[in-house]
């Protein structure tokens, strides 16, 4: 089988150099990219070109200098290509362009023995034409050169094909049984074109190589590979075949970025096509929650109850994108000036905002989300099909850093909506999910957190949860049981602090006690375990009673295990004023907010309101924020 190699290795072009000239919000998107890769009708000239040659070919190579490499190895990355698809020359931006010895770097450095299709990085015709090129080569025992030029009646394209061979003693370019009606007067400036690609056999490919080791010149165009192109003209017979490509155009050096954008941009290059399978907007919303009883076990194999609440939620959105805009097929994430911003008023601005968000968005979220959902997919061969590209967009207003499973709501939300978009719901086990959002959190991003928040999440409503050692091991999930909302007390209400801390710190001394095997505290978990088999058993019984006492003694045994100063003095004073005014009140979840259970909730409703406006005051005085939870219903299973 054939080898294709692109030659990308030129220096920048006038339309680069144009392109960093201009500071304005259009050409900025396109700042720092090689003219190859500018999008003209939704993709670049090279990515239409690997995408219409790639397949016919055994292996793809690129070869560029040290200035360009990254960019054209993020564009083989994109295309899922080889780790070794793309080669440095080690040239920098300003030195001399040498085709032969980059074929020849190529050739030597990948082993390659079998014929070889020599194409540069710029060179783009229609499909229908490319294949045409493929379609001549296959199964041919000769060289073959192929021609762009311009025709008198101003067609776009002509494609010229020639058998050639080389002279070994004169290393000029020799015709093959030329033809009787050979125009041998014939010029340069009857038939104007430039050599577009290159078809070379083993043996040609042999000898090139050896002309390149003995030449001392360098080879700064596709005509210098083999000789002087004003004499292949002069010697060959041309057979022509006419058709439609715009982009002899886009060959001109001198292009620069306005007429780039007027002309090229949004050129129609393509037929109108339909292979992109548009969908409409996929919007998948996931709630926050609370720990009503057990937390922090579930990091530790305990059990937990917990509830999704409809007070706050985080929205994702998926998108289609046009089929002829650039990037069309591929994923692209905007950017929420809230979560993530990018813009600000001064310098001022920027650092108040550093100071009270920090320094870690919801980007890196998104990001570990993807590569979680699609590593998942592939060890399970489960196919993800070609649709069209979209956009992320995402928006949120779960409370920062309260323990109220925000950061987990937005990938659990990315995470649905993925499944919805590649048709994969009923593929990945509702069980295992939480599983996998977990460990975009954990393992690929480093950050403490516990399976309870992406259980509640994935499965909704009020969900029990046994996090059991053994059983985790053999299934890779806890035993997760919904149950009606209908059994929880009438109210429950909720609190929180208005300046938090990060919620992922809290966890760290108390975990390292239970790897090292802390009798203390892996007592502890069992106990948070009994608290809530002690409270399903009391919901399910109609017994509210006991729940109060339940979640005051969850409340102390954490504090004990803790310690005050990590838990913090705020979160210690909302739970102090709650018991002042007659609530329970325990973590709901990590730290920074508090759920609360008045504890005569179904002997004295009528002294519950009063309770409650005297506990909303107090919290509201001293900058708290006080609201009632308002339950989420499970999904049905």
């Amino acid at each position: 089988m054939t080898i294709l190699i692109i030659l990308a290795t030129k220096p920048e072009t006038a339309l680069e150099k144009d392109i960093k000239g201009h500071f304005d919000p259009i050409s900025l998107k396109f700042r720092g990219l090689p003219k190859a890769l500018l999008p003209i009708s939704g993709d670049s000239t090279l990515t239409r070109l690997y995408k219409t040659l790639g397949a016919y070919f055994k292996k793809v190579y690129l070869i560029t200098n040290a200035h360009k490499y990254k960019t054209y190895e993020r564009w083989a990355h994109d295309l899922q290509l080889s780790s070794d698809a793309v080669l440095n020359n080690g040239n920098g931006p300003l030195e001399t362009v040498n085709y032969r010895a980059d074929i020849e770097h190529v050739i030597r450095a990948r082993k390659i023995q079998e014929p070889v299709f020599i194409v540069e990085e710029n060179q783009m015709a229609v499909p229908a034409d490319l294949e045409s090129m493929v379609q001549i080569i296959k199964n041919r025992d000769q060289n073959v050169l192929f021609c762009e030029t311009v025709t008198d009646d101003d067609s776009y394209k002509v494609l010229n094909v020639r058998n050639f061979c080389l002279d070994t003693e004169t290393n000029q370019l020799v015709d093959i049984q030329p033809p009787e009606s050979c125009h041998k007067d014939s010029s340069l400036s009857q038939v104007n074109g430039c050599a577009s690609g290159y078809f070379f056999t083993e043996e040609g490919i042999r000898t090139l190589i050896q002309q390149s080791s003995g030449s001392k010149d360098g080879a700064s165009s596709m005509e210098e590979i083999l000789g002087d192109f004003r004499k292949l003209h002069r010697h060959l017979k041309v057979t022509v075949q006419t058709v439609y490509n715009p982009l002899v155009g886009w060959r001109c050096e001198g292009l620069g970025f306005n007429e780039y954008f007027n002309l090229w941009y949004n050129a129609p290059i393509d037929k109108p096509k339909e292979y992109l399978d548009l969908f409409d907007p996929i919007s998948v919303r996931t709630n926050a929650r609370v720990g009503l009883m057990g937390n922090p076990s579930d990091g530790y194999f305990g059990k937990t109850l917990s509830l999704s609440i409809e007070n706050f939620w985080a929205t994702v959105h998926l998108l289609p994108k046009s089929s002829y805009e650039p990037f069309a097929h591929g994923i692209e994430i905007c950017f929420n000036p809230l979560c993530d911003p990018v813009a600000f008023e001064s310098l001022q601005s920027l650092t108040r905002i550093c100071d009270t968000n920090g320094y870690q968005g919801v980007y890196q979220l998104l990001l570990a989300t993807c590569k979680v959902f699609w590593t998942y997919c592939k060890r399970n061969r489960i196919s993800l099909p070609t649709k069209a590209g979209f956009r992320i967009i995402y928006e949120t207003n779960i409370p920062r850093q309260v323990g109220l499973s925000g950061s987990s709501a937005i990938i659990t939300s990315l995470f649905k909506a993925l499944m919805k978009y590649y048709n994969v719901e009923g593929i990945i086990p509702r069980a295992v999910q939480p599983s996998l959002i977990l460990s975009v959190e954990r393992d690929e991003l480093g950050l403490m957190a516990g399976l309870q928040d992406r259980v509640v999440q994935i499965y909704g409503g009020l969900v029990n949860m046994d996090f059991n050692q053994e059983y985790m091991t053999l299934n890779g999930h806890g035993i997760y049981e919904s149950l009606p909302i209908s059994l929880l007390p009438p109210n429950l209400y909720l609190a929180y602090v208005n300046k938090p801390k990060s919620s992922g710190t809290t966890h760290n001394l108390v975990k390292a006690r239970w790897d090292s095997g802390d009798v203390e505290v892996i007592e502890a978990m069992r106990t948070f375990a009994s608290y809530v088999e002690q409270a399903k058993k009391a919901l399910e019984e109609g017994k509210l009673t006991k729940l109060p006492a339940l979640m005051t003694s969850n409340f102390q045994l954490r504090r004990k295990i803790f310690g005050d100063a990590a838990l913090g003095a705020e979160n210690l004073r909302m739970v102090e004023i709650a018991e002042r005014h007659g609530f329970a009140a325990k973590f709901a979840g990590s730290g920074g907010a508090i759920v609360m259970l008045y504890k005569k909730c179904t002997k004295d409703p009528g002294g519950e309101l009063a309770a409650v406006a005297k506990l909303r005051e107090a919290l509201q005085a001293e900058d708290f924020v006080f609201c009632k939870v308002i339950p989420s219903e499970g999904q049905v299973v």
